[in-house]
C-alpha cells in the first residue's frame, strides 16, 4: 500500500466594492442620503448592483433614499460582477431618529393674564428621540440652554419661544405669549 496526496491551493476570489454616504449615518425621519457604491472596473469588468433598504430595493448603482420611518435600518448592498457572475455584499447601518415635538407648560398656561412681578417655571414636555439640545427665548432679552428654567417677568407682554434641537439636525419651534400686569 503506498499513498500519495496532492495539495492545491486556489484563490478565493470575490468582488469589492465600498459605500459612501453624503449624510449620516444617524439622520432624521424624511431625510434623503445620496449613496454611492465603489465601482469595480478591472479589466474591462463592472458591477451590478442591488440595494436593500428594507422599505425597498434599487439597481442604481447611487441610489437615493428618503428614510420615512425611524429605527435602525440596515442597508445592503449586493453586488455582482459582470464578466464572472461573482458576488459579494456589504452593509451598513443608518440610525433614523424621529424630529422632536417642542412643547412646554408653566402653572400659569391657563390665566390671561399674570400678577407681577412673578417668576416662571417652565417645564419641558418635549417629545424626543435621541439627544437634543434646547434654546429658549423669554422675549425679554434673556435666554438659556436648560431643560427646564424659571425666569422672573416684570410688567409686560413676553412670547417666550422652545426650540428643540437634536444632534443629528431636527428641530422644531413652540411658542406662548405670558401678560404680566399689576
Amino acid at each position: 500500500g503506498c499513498m500519495d496526496s496532492i495539495t492545491h491551493i486556489g484563490e478565493l476570489y470575490e468582488p469589492l466594492s465600498s459605500i459612501t454616504l453624503d449624510n449620516g449615518p444617524k439622520i432624521c425621519v424624511d431625510e434623503i442620503i445620496n449613496f454611492t457604491a465603489e465601482d469595480f472596473t478591472e479589466q474591462g469588468s463592472f458591477l451590478e448592483f442591488e440595494w436593500d433598504y428594507q422599505s425597498g430595493t434599487s439597481q442604481e448603482q447611487n441610489p437615493e433614499i428618503t428614510f420615512t420611518e425611524n429605527g435602525d435600518i440596515n442597508v445592503q448592498l449586493t453586488f455582482t460582477e459582470a464578466a464572472t457572475g461573482c458576488t459579494n455584499t456589504i452593509d451598513t447601518l443608518i440610525n433614523v431618529f424621529k424630529e422632536p415635538v417642542a412643547d412646554f407648560e408653566t402653572p400659569f398656561d391657563s390665566l390671561d393674564v399674570i400678577c407681577h412681578p412673578q417668576q416662571i417655571e417652565f417645564t419641558n414636555t418635549s417629545e424626543e428621540d435621541g439627544p437634543v439640545l434646547y434654546s429658549w427665548d423669554f422675549g425679554n432679552n434673556s435666554s438659556s440652554s436648560l431643560e427646564e428654567p424659571t425666569i422672573a417677568y416684570e410688567k409686560g407682554e413676553y412670547t417666550v419661544q422652545f426650540i428643540v434641537r437634536s444632534f443629528y439636525g431636527c428641530r422644531d419651534t413652540f411658542e406662548r405669549t405670558y401678560r404680566l400686569v399689576g
